[in-house]
């Protein structure tokens, strides 16, 4: 952990700690170079992501019974209590909500061009329903997580190598020789391509410069598990065209680094179709117009007007609610989860998403709530 060396199987004070001096932490060989090779098999930075605690480690309690918080359980966990395991089976509760609705989204370029109105407004309530769902399911999380374990116990282990304690951290994947084959890389061995593929995984990496070791040597800095890596909020952001400030994009941008390369795929393709063409308010404005002219097609407009405001009030409101969250479960300092300055970022994505919503729109957003709880007890 942070501020401390691995050596032959037991835990030491590091030398940077014991000198006050700063400076990244070594992982020796023996656990560096695996998780080198396991992440760029997996196509991700070495670090605790969204994906690796949500995406890809539940299980189903019952699998006759249907997918809930009741039926879900965590396949592994850093500390055994139930409070870590719903922080991750909650994201991931709506991420199964949200999974049969992706590849239809997808289609939402196809279905502009070919003016499938009638289809849109439905999909379109389909998506307000979820995110309304979304809310729901993290209302849970008032009573299945303790505020102070979360604060205290559990948040410090969600921050990455970048840390007030911690400047990144040195991988050893040392390969002297013939001593590690090729083929344990699936891609292919060598240096530089090692090196080559990290990098595009990797939001920060430098090779360490150490003349005692002839080997691969990466410092990594990066930041820790975020729900701005949850690849489906996003993926809303991108079909309902909503702009977020500058700051903020470039943190997600940022994020997009730590999903799943299918994941990145996904939203660069779709951002992709649709950047080329009209936006979904801009061409539901358009068939507005359309519909002075024709009545069928302005009762399809409208009901797609309708349709599409529900779906920004209901992504207000659920991340409305992220932000009272963030407010109850982290007040002693300003960092979220993924060493993020929670309420500049929450409020600000809060806000970009309120000022999408159409002219025909009445009323303005919902405030965020901002009401500010007691700090925590130390248990």
């Amino acid at each position: 952990g942070a501020g401390l060396d691995v050596d032959e199987g037991k835990v030491k004070p590091s030398s940077a700690e014991a000198t006050g001096l700063p400076g990244p932490k070594v992982l020796p060989r023996q656990l560096g170079l695996p998780w080198l090779i396991v992440s760029r098999h997996m196509g991700l930075g070495p670090v605790l992501t969204h994906s690796g605690c949500d995406n890809w480690n539940w299980r189903l309690v019952n699998p006759k019974e249907g997918i809930g918080l009741d039926n879900l359980r965590l396949i592994t966990t850093a500390t055994g209590e139930l409070d870590e395991e719903y922080f991750h089976l909650i994201p991931t509760a709506m991420g199964l909500r949200a999974g049969p609705l992706i590849p239809r989204l997808m289609l939402l370029p196809v279905l502009m061009k070919s003016e499938k109105d009638l289809e849109i407004g439905r999909l379109l309530a389909e998506v307000a329903s979820c995110l309304d769902d979304f809310t729901k399911i993290f209302a849970a999380a008032k009573t299945l997580i303790r505020v102070d374990y979360f604060f205290y116990i559990y948040r410090p282990l969600l921050q990455g190598f970048t840390t007030p304690h911690m400047d990144g951290v040195i991988f050893d994947a040392e390969m002297p020789g013939n001593e590690v084959d090729s083929s344990v890389f699936r891609k292919g061995g060598g240096r530089t391509a090692i090196l080559k593929d990290l990098q595009g995984n990797l939001a920060s990496l430098e090779e360490a410069k150490d003349a005692a070791h002839d080997g691969l040597r990466v410092i990594i800095r990066q930041k820790g598990g975020s729900a701005a890596q949850f690849a489906v909020i996003q993926l809303l952001d991108v079909i309902l065209a909503v702009r977020q400030p500058r700051s903020i994009m470039a943190f997600l941008n940022e994020m997009c680094h730590y999903m799943p390369p299918k994941h990145r795929m996904l939203l660069e393709d779709l951002s992709r179709q649709l950047s080329g063409n009209a936006s979904l308010p801009e061409y539901i404005a358009r068939r507005t117009a359309e519909g002075k002219r024709d009545t069928a097609t302005a009762m399809r407009a409208k009901e797609m007007s309708l349709a599409y405001d529900r779906c920004i009030g209901s992504l207000t409101k659920f991340r409305q609610f992220h932000l009272g969250i963030a407010y109850r479960y982290i007040t002693a300092g300003s960092k979220g989860t993924g060493t993020t300055p929670f309420r500049e970022f929450l409020k600000g994505a809060v806000d970009a998403t309120a000022k999408t919503r159409l002219p025909c729109c009445t009323g303005p957003a919902e405030e965020a709530p901002h009401p500010l709880p007691a700090k925590p007890a130390r248990p």
